[in-house]
């Protein structure tokens, strides 16, 4: 797999917790561009998660909706990131 990394967090001059978070935006981002197609549209580009049904979402798409955080703006946590990769990566 493309984002597992052999450093730690002391190696490259962060916390744990910012550690967490870069380590989950690249899973995020591999997932992303894995699958590329909204769930509600069907267009390319996807920029945002319904994180209530784990759905890859278009920025059109996520406009206005209380559960969709956006890659790279909102923090996901692990077992949001995990939850997706159970069912993206394949």
């Amino acid at each position: 797999m493309p984002y597992r990394s052999s450093s730690s967090p002391a190696d490259i001059g962060l916390s744990k917790s910012e550690y967490e978070d870069a380590v989950n935006l690249e899973k995020l981002y591999f997932l992303a561009n894995k699958n590329d197609r909204c769930a509600n549209c069907g267009r390319g580009g996807v920029s945002a998660v319904d994180v209530s049904r784990y759905e890859f979402l278009c920025s059109s798409c996520c406009s206005g909706k209380s559960s969709v955080k956006r890659i790279g703006e909102d923090r996901f946590s692990s077992f949001e990131v995990n939850k997706l990769h159970a069912r993206f990566d394949r």
